[in-house]
């Protein structure tokens, strides 16, 4: 923006709201690039028309180069360009990208300030005090009342130089009855040394949440090397008087914790060296189906798969059930059972951050506020080390196995708590977007390393420009008009209609006069089904009984039902689902009676 020219920019609609304090101009907005292709149609490909001129010069649309970015916009440009010069400016756009790419260097970093301007505040930078200040982990424990003087945790800094746990913040809570020593001698007992550490304090019950990584079990199981990992799991639950189990949450597919056990000496507790713990398996799939799950869809909204379009939303869909349920459980355990809880995935960095961050936004209000989404992503996302710098992609490799959109999928499960309570949140949907924004721009601090360590050695870290003084400055726009404050705990809904997919972000590139018939085809026709089984990634079949409806006017089929008679309909055929699962129920009591 050439601010001494301001009248070059009098015709650009720029719909971003004005911070409170800061200069008018426009404010860019940066993404990054997933791929660029280069597109060459020729004319018959376009029109089967026989009278068409093949001498004729190919049209401007008809050769073109497209660039997907990262969340899920596609440009096209260079139309006027003819092949040949269009082939010339492919590969060295391609060659400045990947050139630049792989040096793996931030986008924007703030410039130092000049000597005049030295000992002038930067109100446009959260400082590091102001960070220890306002978004400090500790802070928030101490808030749940997890360091007051009847809880039976306390601070540990064995990781305070990062030499014990590289992947974990400076410092963790534990229970006060497990020494440092102790923790120093059972690292090895845990994937990447990432031991048992807390994550949510229920204040009136002193029920947990507690964090980890898998079990290093090794090829041949023994009892005697499980004693001290065991010993911190009773620890844990020693903490709480209100139950004697502590259920154990491994978010993974039971066979894919068998194969870590086969090819890496890990896997997941087995209840005879576990005797006090509840191990139950979740099937949320790992970071690789989860990518090829998230290009499939895009592909499916970008209008480029008319194939099975269904199945892509159903397959997406069905992964964001499968965390909010994880979640649905583990809070039934909390506020129902009063039983503490223990969540670990592979290394306890990926699923494992999505399930616990969800839990507490689920428990405690104050996590559906502006600032508390802030300071949750702090903790468990940032502070916890999951690897933004890899699962976002930020260094070029052809193979970029390790990019998966994991912090996406938790976005996704708040905006369906967004939908199920929709007065309970103080943001809207829009703040989530926001984030996610930033999360592929490549500009803020917060999302740019892979751990805390990584930060903290980086001696620009401070110079980065910092997400939440950002968000803090534009908190009208997120604020949910309908807000109010809801102390009670919510539990997801689960149901097989329960989740929708985001069309906020996913429909936001789609151009208006783009025909979606194609992806809503399918979606005319839908079912319900019932029984506790569900269709899995292997295609088994599910069980119970299957309901089929219409979603068109049952007078007019060119039309589709209003959503009162939408939800009127749902409501009738979910009663009839809740009554024939209780006739199945009485038939195999009576069956079981008579045999």
């Amino acid at each position: 923006h050439n601010k001494s020219n301001p009248q070059e920019y009098k015709d650009t609609n720029i719909n971003e709201p004005k911070r409170e304090g800061a200069d008018s101009g426009l404010r860019f907005h940066s993404t990054a690039i997933h791929s660029v292709n280069k597109i060459d149609v020729s004319a018959s490909d376009f029109s089967q028309d026989s009278e068409r001129d093949p001498n004729k010069p190919p049209q401007r649309y008809q050769c073109f180069m497209e660039i997907t970015t990262k969340d899920s916009k596609i440009i096209t440009c260079a139309e006027h360009l003819v092949p040949k010069k269009l082939d010339k400016f492919f590969n060295e756009f391609l060659t400045f990208v990947q050139k630049h790419a792989s040096q793996s260097l931030p986008v924007f970093i703030n410039a130092k300030k000049s000597e005049e301007s030295q000992n002038e505040p930067d109100s446009s930078l959260l400082s590091i005090q102001q960070w220890e200040q306002e978004f400090n982990p500790i802070l928030d424990y101490q808030r749940m009342g997890a360091l007051s003087k009847d809880s039976k945790w306390h601070i540990s800094v064995i990781n305070h130089t990062f030499s014990a746990i590289p992947t974990y913040p400076r410092q963790i809570l534990v229970p006060t009855i497990i020494s440092d020593d102790h923790l120093l001698k059972m690292l090895h007992k845990r994937s990447k040394g990432r031991i048992p550490a807390l994550s949510y304090y229920v204040k009136t019950t002193q029920v947990t949440v507690s964090r980890c990584a898998q079990p290093m079990l090794g090829v041949n199981l023994q009892r005697k090397p499980f004693r001290k990992d065991r010993k911190l799991l009773d620890s844990i639950l020693s903490t709480n008087q209100h139950n004697t189990r502590l259920l154990v949450m491994d978010l993974r597919p039971q066979l894919n914790a068998t194969a870590n056990k086969l090819f890496r000496g890990a896997g997941s507790e087995k209840p005879a060296l576990y005797p006090n713990c509840d191990i139950r398996f979740y099937d949320i799939p790992n970071i690789h189906v989860v990518r090829q799950g998230y290009e499939k869809l895009k592909d499916v909204i970008n209008h480029k798969l008319f194939n099975a379009s269904y199945d892509q939303v159903e397959k997406w869909l069905q992964y964001i059930k499968l965390i909010m349920n994880a979640s649905n459980e583990a809070l039934q355990a909390m506020f129902v059972d009063k039983q503490s809880v223990l969540v670990h995935c592979s290394d306890g960095w990926d699923r494992t951050a999505q399930v616990c961050a969800l839990i507490c936004v689920c428990s405690d209000p104050f996590y559906r506020t502006l600032r508390g989404l802030m300071v949750l992503i702090e903790r468990e996302w940032i502070q916890f080390g999951h690897m933004f710098h890899k699962r976002t992609g930020r260094s070029y490799a052809k193979k970029d196995s390790d990019r998966s959109p994991i912090f996406h999928q938790f976005m996704e499960c708040i905006y369906n708590l967004i939908v199920q309570n929709p007065t309970a949140f103080e943001y809207t949907e829009d703040y989530l977007i926001e984030i996610l924004d930033a999360l592929y721009e490549h500009k803020f601090r917060e999302f740019l390393y892979n751990c805390q360590k990584e930060r903290v050695c980086d001696t620009n870290y401070g110079n980065y420009p910092s997400l939440w003084d950002h968000l803090q400055g534009f908190k009208l726009k997120f604020m949910n008009p309908k807000y109010q404050m809801y102390p009670r705990v919510l539990f997801p809904d689960v149901r097989p209609l329960g989740t929708t997919l985001w069309r906020g972000f996913w429909f936001r590139y789609v151009p208006r006069h783009f025909n979606s018939y194609d992806f809503d085809a399918p979606l005319q026709e839908m079912r319900i089904h019932g029984g506790s089984s569900t269709t899995t990634p292997k295609g088994e079949q599910r069980v119970g009984p299957t309901l089929a409806f219409s979603l068109r006017s049952p007078g007019d089929p060119t039309t589709l039902l209003s959503a009162d008679e939408y939800r009127e309909k749902i409501r009738a055929l979910t009663s009839q689902l809740n009554d024939a699962q209780e006739e199945l129920r009485h038939f195999k009591e009576t069956k079981k009676v008579e045999l």
